[in-house]
Parts: C-alpha cells; structure tokens; sequence
C-alpha cells in the first residue's frame, strides 16, 4: 500500500492497439495504449502502460495499477525488451 502514488501519472502518449485474431481464432479487443510515467507512493520512479477499451458501454482497462510498471505486449514474439522511456 506504500508504493499507492499520491500523485497522478503523466501521460507521455499513447497508441491505438488494432484488434486482431489470434491463431485460436479468438480476437482481441484493441483499444489505446496509455504510456504512464511518475513516482510511486515511496519515491520510486516507474513507467507503465495500460490498455483501455470500451466493451458493452464502459470504459475498461488493464494493468490497472500502473505503479507496478507493467508493459503492454503487442506480439507474440518474444525479443529483447523495448527500451523504457524517461520521465520528464
């Protein structure tokens, strides 16, 4: 509960996700792409990404608790890491 911001994120930009089908056949939903960065609730920088689409009328999202630094992975490919950008 510490790590909770006190502050909101900045948002640095974000990115529409197109929804597409998986191998299964299943789609995805898409949505926008947030890119969150700031300082949690311990001082601790973090930059995260969360997911936000609308399904049935309501706007949801995922990775919720952006102080976590959580990424939103666009490909089933696993490589490197993509380079995490800085804070202003």
């Amino acid at each position: 509960p510490a790590a909770v911001p006190v502050t909101v994120p900045t948002v640095l930009g974000s990115r529409v996700l197109e929804p597409e089908r998986g191998p299964d056949g299943i789609w995805t939903s898409g949505g926008r792409v947030l890119e969150l960065c700031g300082r949690d609730g311990i001082g601790q920088p973090y930059y995260a990404e969360m997911l936000v689409f609308e399904e049935q009328g309501r706007m949801i999202s995922t990775a919720t608790p952006f102080w976590l630094g959580f990424r939103i992975a666009e490909t089933p490919i696993v490589g490197q890491p993509a380079s995490t950008p800085k804070c202003g």
